[in-house]
Order: C-alpha cells, then sequence, then structure tokens
C-alpha cells in the first residue's frame, strides 16, 4: 500500500509531505537552484544522496516530483517496518 501524500508545493518549490509510520511529520522538497531534494524528518532536513534511484530527473516537473517523493515515501517507510 502507498503512503498517502498531501501536495504543499508552492511558487518555485515542489514539496509533498506525509505522517510517517510512528507518526513524525515527514517531507521532501525540491526548489529553484537546488541540486538535490532534501528530505525533512521532525522538520530536521538532509539532503537526499543518489536521488535517481527514487526516479528524480532533473529539471523535475511537478508530476515527475511527485513521483519522486511517492516512491522515496514508500521506500522510507518500508525500511521503518523493518526495524
Amino acid at each position: 500500500m502507498s503512503v498517502i501524500l498531501s501536495n504543499e508545493s508552492a511558487f518555485a518549490t515542489y514539496r509533498f509531505s506525509w505522517t510517517g509510520g510512528d507518526g513524525a511529520r515527514m517531507e521532501v522538497q525540491w526548489g529553484d537552484g537546488m541540486t538535490n531534494p532534501l528530505a525533512f524528518r521532525h522538520g530536521f532536513p538532509v539532503e537526499v544522496r543518489n536521488p535517481e534511484r527514487f526516479g528524480f530527473k532533473m529539471p523535475p516537473t511537478k508530476k515527475g516530483f511527485r513521483d519522486f517523493a511517492q516512491r522515496f515515501a514508500d521506500e522510507f517507510e518500508a525500511g521503518e517496518d523493518d526495524d
């Protein structure tokens, strides 16, 4: 089952969020001038390394970034279940 994303995109920024399995607020974001997207957990940012493994392509389109965000969220939550 896929994670349900909330679209919080705004001018020149793509951002999708969801509530993690542990209740934590999760987000992925990309904006003009950024090389890689950022992932946030509890509001703390971390650059996503090798984002292409989740389908990220430069420059992202709205649909392309949403697809990336969905794959990232699904993989992240699947990994959380393994712990």
